[in-house]
């Protein structure tokens, strides 16, 4: 069975030959340019997540930094 992109449906083609996508390794549509994972649920090939889900770090922009900036 081909892989195929969820969003074009245009066939994948792996860099190498394997009969099913692996796990944690990006793929590529050379239509739409989607960057591709294998879904381990459902051995469907998804588009990552674009944000990391990970609790924020403690950053802070420049704005917040002029405001807790003490004066001479």
């Amino acid at each position: 069975m081909p892989w195929r992109c969820p969003a074009c449906e245009t066939q994948i083609r792996p860099t190498e030959p394997e009969a099913t996508p692996r796990p944690g390794v990006v793929y590529r549509c050379h239509v739409c340019r989607l960057e591709l994972v294998v879904d381990e649920q459902t051995q469907k090939l998804t588009v990552p997540p674009l944000f990391d889900e990970s609790p924020r770090r403690n950053r802070t922009t420049a704005d917040e930094r002029k405001r807790t900036r003490k004066r001479p």
